[in-house]
């Protein structure tokens, strides 16, 4: 009978996991949430790894600097775990590791570009509205 309850475990040690992402503004910032029909010019995203099973952080899982990277206005948020994020989270779990992807999109100040070009260590652009 202790099989069953030993694959149990193993299975739930597999997908179990968590892990926040601040949403949040770059400090004295003020930004307006977009609605989600309401259109974006910037979109990006970034992978957010943890440890721990979701509980400490091992890369920036802040929106803020993103949206200090392009002097975003208006912004919208989401985090999801896509297909590449569950394959390997499935294999890194088994040593405490997990990854989520985090989307911001928005659009930029007044006056301001809306390039989705990638600055060195931030989000990488997309070409598709999440």
């Amino acid at each position: 009978m202790k099989e069953p309850r030993t694959a149990l475990v193993l299975a739930l040690l597999l997908f179990a996991g968590c892990g926040t992402v601040e949403f949040e503004a770059p400090a004295g910032t003020k930004v307006r949430i977009l609605k989600q029909d309401e259109p974006a010019a910037v979109q990006m995203k970034q992978k957010v790894w943890y440890a721990g099973w979701g509980q400490w952080p091992l890369s920036n899982n802040s929106s803020a600097p993103l949206i200090a990277e392009k002097n975003l206005m208006e912004v919208r948020m989401a985090t999801d775990q896509d297909l590449l994020d569950t394959i390997l989270s499935t294999f890194t779990s088994i040593f405490s590791f997990s990854v989520r992807t985090m989307y911001v999109e928005g659009n930029p100040a007044p006056g301001a570009s809306p390039s989705n070009e990638k600055a060195p260590g931030q989000g990488t652009p997309t070409a598709s509205g999440r």
